[in-house]
């Protein structure tokens, strides 16, 4: 099992270049298809000047903006191709609210959409915010979140999977199947687990472990005490502890509503890591 075919978002904002050098880099590993999509925020509308001719300005402006989308996504396919891999283009501009639908509707006809991290009070936070809300609810396909920071080629050679025993988490190890084959160490790992419940079992991950290990796959099984830190901490903590390239959980188990009103799980993961993400919902 691998991924053969695979939409990197890109933006021409700080990280948008070391995102899609790390795109490249996993598409050749895999031998995968990359499309290289920009998606941009047009202006608002302004009828301050009069609606004729608010709406020609309006107009050109969104004209400019779907140009630099075109030549962002248009300049990153190039280096796609550069790279000898089969590449497409698409640039397209919405409103905020309707970049989510853009992102969904491009992610849907690849196995695997690459995303930028929505880092708090950075200048792409609201804009990558809307990529990954789009992909990762609308499109039914995996999600891979790279870190804004960090421009070292993808290694994913050691993987852990942050283990809730819920359907997200469930169809992220799925999803992270052609990751998982090719690792050399994958650590499921589970914060504070309560054996015997209907949800984790009498040993929990055990079920979860044997049939990634059907897979061929070696899995070690992790039981971590919270010891009163954040789920999120301790989950960062480990991965940092056993070298890992990549973190493979659920995302959002709750609605985005209470997450963002109460905090959760994802959004400090989301907020905090400084490794690639795969997530799915």
């Amino acid at each position: 099992m691998a991924f053969r075919s695979a939409a990197v978002f890109v933006d021409g904002m700080p990280g948008s270049d070391n995102r899609l050098a790390r795109a490249i880099a996993l598409a050749s590993r895999h031998g995968a298809h990359l499309d290289a999509v920009a998606l941009l925020e047009e202006p608002p509308f302004n009828y301050v000047a009069g609606a004729e001719l608010a709406i020609e300005v309006w107009s050109e402006q969104v004209q400019e903006m779907r140009r630099i989308a075109s030549g962002v996504a248009g300049k990153a396919a190039g280096q796609i191709t550069a790279a000898g891999l089969s590449a497409d283009s698409r640039g397209d501009t919405s409103v905020i609210g309707g970049i989510s639908e853009l992102a969904a509707l491009n992610a849907r006809y690849c196995d695997i959409a690459i995303v930028g991290q929505p880092l708090p009070d950075s200048e792409s936070e609201r804009l990558h915010s809307e990529v990954l809300d789009g992909a990762l609810f609308a499109s039914g396909r995996p999600v891979l979140v790279m870190p804004g920071g960090n421009d070292a080629a993808p290694d994913f050679q050691r993987i852990v999977i942050a283990w809730d025993a819920g359907r997200t988490a469930a169809r992220a190890v799925h999803d992270a199947l052609p990751f998982l084959k090719a690792a050399d160490a994958v650590s499921l790992t589970l914060i504070d687990p309560k054996a015997g419940s209907g949800r984790y079992g009498e040993e929990p991950g055990a079920d979860i472990a044997r049939q990634i290990a059907r897979h061929g796959i070696e899995v070690s099984v992790d039981r971590l005490p919270a010891m009163g830190k954040p789920v999120a901490e301790c989950i960062m903590t480990h991965a940092s502890d056993f070298g890992a390239g990549m973190i493979v959980m659920g995302g959002y188990g709750h609605s985005k509503l209470s997450e963002q009103i109460f905090g959760g799980v994802t959004r400090d993961m989301l907020r905090g890591s400084a490794l690639p993400i795969l997530m799915s919902h």
